[in-house]
């Protein structure tokens, strides 16, 4: 275990670049092999177990290796080497066809060399096996708004949105319950854990428009939408929230603040979903000018 954590590191540091969310999954399924290949050795060894253990240290060495190369693929890309994050992905995809990281780097890739149609071919790819993967759907969005394919892009900046809000909804019902269990790890004042679970669920109130504010930004932005989303985010910050937070601060204390928080969120959600759903960005230029 320590001889590969420290190969692992080592391919880090020559790197120079940190792990995303995608490296720290893998390096934790690299953990499990390695607890369960541990484990089969402490029970017994015999025939039976040694072609399960070898297959363990199989998939262990296949999983390190593909560390690596998506390692090596994120320096070459932050290098602006595309040609050579392109020739890693490929290297990727011919040992592992359906692995969805590497598809979706090939998209970023592609996308980066102007090449529209080949960065949707696996972008589409990569959605197939990650259907929850927000990033792609705003990077198809942008495409097709570059492509002037101005319906795509609304569909798929509309289902970003979406994705964001459900997923926002999702953990804001798991944060919900688990609240009053957090907040007894964090201190044993009662009355401290008390107040801060009942301020928590409130703000959990406005997650799920929360994560509308934020993905539509996003995709306003990718179809050049930005000073009217900008001027309500100010709006909605300046006014609504600061002047609430005065209002029921009074009567309510802390608490007021909170839901003077929250209903801002809801708020910006709210006219930012307005302002995608009829952005005219999401027209030809020509059609913009024309209505200007």
């Amino acid at each position: 275990r320590s001889r590969l954590k420290d190969d692992i590191l080592d391919c880090k540091d020559r790197v120079g670049v940190d792990y995303d969310y995608e490296m720290e999954a893998l390096e934790i399924e690299v953990d499990k092999l390695i607890d369960e290949a541990k484990k089969i050795i402490l029970e017994y060894i015999d025939l039976e177990r040694l072609g399960q253990i070898k297959n363990l240290l199989q998939n262990l060495n296949e999983k390190v290796k593909l560390i690596a190369l998506l390692e090596r693929a994120k320096f070459e890309y932050e290098k602006n080497n595309v040609e050579n994050c392109e020739e890693i992905f490929k290297e990727i995809l011919i040992a592992q066809p359906q692995n969805a990281i590497a598809l979706r780097g090939l998209g970023c890739v592609m996308q980066a060399k102007g090449n529209s149609r080949q960065a949707i071919k696996y972008y589409k790819k990569a959605l197939k096996l990650r259907p929850d993967d927000a990033f792609i759907y705003i990077s198809l969005g942008n495409i097709f708004e570059q492509m002037q394919d101005y319906k795509n892009a609304f569909r798929y900046g509309n289902l970003s949105t979406m994705l964001g809000c459900v997923v926002m909804t999702l953990m804001a019902v798991i944060m919900f319950f688990a609240a009053p269990y957090i907040f007894n790890l964090l201190t044993n004042a009662e009355n401290v854990s008390t107040l801060a679970t009942t301020v928590l669920r409130v703000g959990l109130f406005a997650e799920p428009l929360y994560g509308v504010s934020i993905v539509a930004s996003g995709a306003l932005r990718g179809v050049e939408d930005t000073f009217v989303p900008s001027i309500l985010n100010l709006l909605s910050i300046w006014v609504v929230r600061i002047t609430l937070s005065f209002i029921l601060v009074i009567p309510f204390g802390l608490l007021g603040v909170w839901m003077a928080n929250t209903i801002e969120l809801c708020v910006r959600g709210t006219v930012l979903l307005i302002r995608q759903l009829t952005s005219k960005y999401y027209k030809p230029k020509e059609l913009i000018l024309t209505d200007l």
